[in-house]
């Protein structure tokens, strides 16, 4: 296991090398709550970390204000694994969350809610940067794509912490 000070310098750098890498600036603090919260931890950078990082470094101001708005509006529903979908409307689109039961059916308790305007780039972005996944084909909810993705309750919480 690498020594306190490398794992502090791996986070630092990690972390600087987002901050200057970021479209937004209104993603500074959530880099640096992310930071703060693997150094007070003593903790190396993770997948979630790089992740998450990578996340916040590639989005616009407008996609930071809506990913908050999309972790606030998941962080309600139960379940340790939720299908959130993008489902169209005559006013436009809506979000449904689903909680996953055993054996990858949906369970009860699905809710709607509001669909942020860049849902399918921040679903996009999610999944390539390996914080949610694509249904698999032929699953519960169909064909799985863009408008669609997997996302577990420990990384909606982890997030949540430093989006504001």
């Amino acid at each position: 296991m690498p020594k306190a000070s490398t794992r502090a310098r791996e986070t630092v750098l990690e972390s600087v090398r987002r901050l200057l890498e970021a479209v937004a600036d209104d993603v500074a603090p959530a880099l640096g709550s992310l930071a703060a919260e693997y150094l007070r931890e003593k903790k190396e950078p993770d997948p979630f970390f790089r992740g998450a990082a990578r996340l916040l470094a590639d989005l616009s101001t407008q996609e930071y204000q809506e990913l908050g708005t999309l972790l606030g509006s998941i962080c309600g529903s139960a379940g340790d694994c939720l299908a959130i979908e993008r489902k169209p409307t005559t006013e436009g689109s809506v979000l449904e969350i689903r909680p996953l039961a055993v054996g990858d059916s949906v369970a009860q308790g699905a809710h709607q809610s509001e669909c942020p305007q860049s849902f399918i780039r921040l679903c996009r972005q999610l999944k390539i940067h390996e914080l949610a996944e694509d249904v698999p084909t032929g699953g519960f909810v169909g064909k799985g794509g863009p408008n669609v993705m997997l996302i577990s309750r420990t990384t909606v919480d982890r997030l949540r912490l430093h989006v504001r």
